[in-house]
């Protein structure tokens, strides 16, 4: 990324990565992406050396999904990183001096990011200290609650922060935070 990037343009680059990952998981699930066309011979050449990837890797449309899927869960990791971040550089830190909602959604989204952060291909929920407790989130389509208590230890799943459509708005509503600590210290 650009230095020079804001951190609401990176969170607005981030998360064309996450709707490229969805876009991708929902035309190959559809049967869009054909496994035979899709694994083929591809040989990329390069200045020095040539880089090879032989067909034979996604031999089924099973393991094309299943390699979408990751895709997803590992983009949705890399999105809560940079939103983690970017609160991070508009001065809402990790400290309990936030006014409670806006310290329920960046401790949420520093649980989420945590989760990620451990284990990318296995991301499970870390709550300790006072981050073990109940978090509620005031989205549009009405508040999220999440127990990360209930949730320690368990494997991460979009579903425990209201889905693709809870976590979009996750993501709207720390955008906004940002944009709002953006505009106040100009």
């Amino acid at each position: 990324m650009d230095e020079a990037m804001s951190p609401a343009e990176s969170v607005d680059q981030a998360f064309l990565q996450l709707e490229f990952a969805i876009k991708l998981l929902v035309h190959i699930e559809l049967g869009k992406i054909n496994a035979s066309d899709f694994d083929t011979d591809v040989l990329i050449k390069l200045k020095r050396v040539n880089l090879s990837f032989a067909s034979g890797t996604f031999v089924s449309g099973d393991e094309i999904i299943l390699a979408a899927q990751n895709n997803y869960m590992l983009t949705l990791g890399f999105t809560t990183i940079v939103l983690d971040r970017a609160l991070e550089e508009a001065g809402f830190g990790r400290d309990d001096s936030s006014p409670a909602p806006h310290r329920d959604l960046r401790d949420l989204v520093y649980m989420i990011r945590c989760a990620f952060a451990h284990d990318m291909m296995r991301p499970r929920w870390e709550a300790r200290g006072r981050f073990a407790r109940k978090f509620r989130v005031c989205l549009p389509s009405g508040p999220l609650l999440v127990d990360t208590l209930a949730l320690h230890g368990q494997r991460f799943d979009d579903s425990q922060v209201g889905g693709m459509e809870g976590y979009l708005q996750i993501k709207a509503e720390a955008k906004r935070l940002v944009l709002m600590r953006g505009d106040a210290a100009t």
